[in-house]
């Protein structure tokens, strides 16, 4: 296939040109060699006959070895001639791949010299940021599960505040307090010790006996209905102490998601640097750099074939010349 002008860089372009032109001058003095070649065959072809005519012994040797220095130098020709109709073809190959990896951007030349974290780094940061990843995904379900939880749970204890009226010690402690303090003011009536100030403030709609006996009968009402939602009580005090286990629990696994972020913000930053001294600032997970490693792999080998094959051309030609 054509290779648009476009791909290749400059420097490269110029090669290429100078390698196409050298190729057609090669494949110019090639056909001039043959054409001595034929004709050196011809005049040995002619002597031989002579000889063979004559009779008398003619000296060929002379036109054997400049035959044989002919058809040695053809063939190196066509051997340069083929490593650098290879050479062109391979360089081509590579411009174009050079121009289409990614994340990197370089020439061939300097493929060879780009300094790459080996394969098992690449494999030992998949495993750490792996196993980084697992330990958040299974923090983030638990916080998932625990907010579920305390959901219900607060659910649950606002249904229980809200639907039953629940009594507490405290209120039961008041109830008892106020009968206590009525029957302290019955005491005093009957011992003609009445204070009538604290007589009005403690009934003040009904008499005092009357007001004593409601007293009385409140504080045994509290007493019945907190007996009587002990049970529920001890239900909603389990219901807020497991509340309160849940929201200490979700805080506790938040810090620890941070800290998990943390340490994925430094694995990210120590796996950018491995990339930096190769130019590349912008490295993708250890997952799509090991495929982009083994297609680097590739075109080096490619450059370093492309090498040899140069020192190839230039040995022959210094045998030739």
């Amino acid at each position: 296939d054509e290779i648009p002008e476009r791909q290749l860089r400059r420097d490269h372009k110029r090669e290429i040109q100078q390698l196409v032109s050298d190729e057609r001058s090669i494949a110019e003095s090639i056909e001039s060699l043959e054409k001595q070649r034929r004709q050196f065959q011809q005049e040995l072809d002619a002597n031989r006959q002579m000889q063979d005519q004559l009779g008398d012994v003619i000296d060929v040797s002379t036109l054997e070895l400049r035959l044989k220095e002919v058809e040695r130098y053809d063939d190196i020709e066509n051997q340069i001639a083929e490593q650098r109709t290879t050479l062109v073809k391979r360089q081509e190959d590579a411009e174009v791949r050079v121009a289409r990896i990614p994340y990197w951007d370089g020439s061939l030349d300097e493929v060879d010299r780009v300094p790459l974290p080996l394969a098992e780094t690449i494999d030992r940061f998949d495993t750490e940021f792996a196993e980084l990843e697992h330990e958040q995904k299974s923090i983030d379900e638990s916080i998932q599960e625990s907010r579920s939880e305390l959901k219900k749970i607060q659910q649950e204890v606002a249904a229980e505040k809200k639907i039953n009226s629940v009594v507490t010690q405290d209120e039961l402690n008041r109830f008892r307090q106020r009968r206590d303090h009525g029957w302290s003011l019955v005491r005093q009536s009957w011992l003609e010790e009445e204070d009538a100030s604290a007589v009005q403030e403690f009934a003040s709609v009904v008499p005092l006996d009357q007001a004593y006996e409601q007293c009385v009968g409140e504080a045994d009402d509290v007493a019945d209905r907190l007996r009587r939602e002990s049970d529920r009580l001890t239900t909603l005090a389990v219901l807020e102490g497991q509340q309160a286990d849940l929201s200490e629990k979700i805080e506790l696994l938040e810090k620890k998601r941070l800290g998990i972020q943390q340490q994925h913000q430094q694995k990210l930053e120590l796996w950018q640097s491995e990339w930096a001294p190769a130019g590349i600032t912008e490295a993708r997970p250890p997952k799509d750099m090991r495929g982009w490693l083994n297609k680097w792999s590739e075109l080096r080998e490619s450059a370093r074939k492309i090498i040899e094959i140069r020192q190839d051309c230039e040995r022959l030609e210094a045998v030739r010349d």
